[in-house]
Parts: C-alpha cells; structure tokens; sequence
C-alpha cells in the first residue's frame, strides 16, 4: 500500500525488494478471484506461466499437474470454454507450476465439486510431505477441522470455530469460545470476503452493505476483540485484491469495499502502533 520506510521481509531467505526474483520464485498464490486470460489454452496459459520463472522445457511437471488437478482432457481448451471450477483448477496449477516451496492457497476448493476437493487435498497433503510449506485459507468447516487434526496429533492445541465476522453478536461469541482455549493472541488474519460479480448500475443498496460489513467492517470488529488478547509484537494482516486500485468487469462494489478496507489498515496501524501491534494488508 505503500513504500516501507523501515524494516524488511524475506521469503525463504530472499528479501523481497533487494532479491525479488528469487523472492517470486519461492512463492506460490492462488488468489481467491478468478483471474486468466482468455486468449490461450490451459496448456498454453502453464507454458508461459513456466516461462515467467526462466522454466522453457517444463512439459513433464505440467502434466503430472493436468493429471492430479482433473485437467488432463482441458489441456487444449481455451480458457474461456472452463467452468468456474475448472478455471480454479488451472489457477492451482499456474501457482504450483514452478514447484515453489511456499504455496498461499486462498480458498483453493471454493466452487469445486466434492471428488476434485478431495483429490486436490490428497495432492496438497503430498506436496506438504515433499517438503513445502502450505499457507492457506477455507470457508468449509469441516476442511479446517481436518487440519485441527493434524495439529492436535502433534500435541498442539487447535479449534475450528464457525462465525460470521461482519456481525458483532458472532464475532464477541467467537472471541468468547477462544477466551476458554487461549490467553493470548499473535496474529490475526482478516480473509473475509464476499460480495455480487454485477455492474454497478445494477447494484442495490443491500448489494453495497454486504460489500462493506463482509469485507470491511469485519477487519474493524475482529482487530476490537483481538486487540485486548495481544502484546507487542502482535500482528493484524488484511487481505485485499487488485480490484482496490484497478477497475475491473463487475468488482465495482466488492472493489470499494477492498479500497475501504486498505484505508481501515493504515487507520488501525496507526492506532495500534503505539501498542506494538502491527497491522498490515496483503493484495495478490
């Protein structure tokens, strides 16, 4: 959002500015918009994908993807032709695609069907194994109870608990049921969002107030709780989207909301500063 005027962050070692095409090349994101370009096949859309980390003889990986993620019989399609579920497979595999060793999967499974959810765990869950480190978001509860599992396996504590963050009444008996698990908060990451994909001139004003309280408004109500919970040294990161700064077919609501929501953080990073409480937003 804006020029760092101190400190710095490093992706496996690689500090982002200094170093930034290693920074890149370490680093996975399938974002939570649908984004491609309509004019290649998926095929093609991997190839030049592979091209912008210096891979030119990358056949081989790209279908072991195809094969894993269901696209093996979209390969020649062009984008264009893709349901909205095939179209996030292919965002899977433009992410995975030059075998970075941090993945950031934004709600990867959001719109796919229950046969593809469980194959595109299974084949996270091994590249986990092989050794990348797998950041990632999901609505489906019974997604993050799994990885409560996981945790609680290895001895440590972890709750899925369900709320609905642009309203207070939810979020205070969110922060309620983490009061009994928890003393203390270290970070908390606002990935909330939801909104209609129409025109703004077809928008109501029931379509604007789910913008703003979902993807707004929850920052505010969830950094109110989580504050009291924290210590120097605590952290607050937002979520946000190129549709903040950039027009885009159908975002104009869910956009502004974005543009709020990064003016909320340097509102909020501003208050909480003096407590050593850092807030920041993250756009992919």
């Amino acid at each position: 959002l804006a020029r760092a005027s101190d400190g710095s962050v490093t992706v496996m070692g690689h500090d982002v500015v200094a170093d930034y095409p290693a920074a890149r090349k370490s680093l996975g994101i399938v974002p939570q918009e649908l984004v491609f370009d309509p004019f290649f096949s998926v095929r093609e859309t991997l190839r030049i994908q592979s091209g912008y980390f210096g891979l030119h003889h990358n056949d081989a990986w790209i279908d072991e993807l195809l094969d894993n993620l269901g696209l093996a019989d979209k390969a020649g399609a062009n984008m264009r032709q893709l349901s909205g579920g095939m179209k996030r497979r292919v965002l899977v595999a433009q992410a995975l695609v030059h075998r970075p060793p941090v993945i950031v999967l934004d709600e990867p499974t959001a719109g796919v069907d229950v046969e593809l959810r469980q194959t595109l765990w299974q084949f996270i869950a091994r590249l986990n194994k092989e050794g990348h480190t797998v950041l990632l978001t999901t609505h489906y509860l019974e997604e993050a109870e799994a990885l409560c599992e996981q945790f609680r396996a290895l001895g440590r504590r972890a709750v899925a608990i369900k709320a609905s963050v642009s309203q207070p009444d939810s979020v205070d008996e969110l922060f309620s049921e983490l009061r009994k698990h928890f003393e203390h908060l270290d970070i908390v990451i606002s990935n909330a969002a939801s909104g209609v994909l129409k025109p703004a001139l077809d928008m109501t004003l029931k379509h604007w107030r789910w913008c703003m309280e979902t993807n707004a408004f929850a920052l505010n109500l969830l950094a109110q709780r989580a504050a009291p919970m924290m210590g120097p040294g605590g952290r607050i990161v937002a979520m946000s989207s190129l549709g903040s700064v950039r027009a885009m077919p159908h975002y104009a609501f869910i956009g502004a909301s974005k543009a709020a929501l990064e003016s909320l953080v340097r509102s909020l990073a501003q208050e909480l500063g003096p407590s050593g409480i850092r807030v920041n937003a993250v756009s992919a």
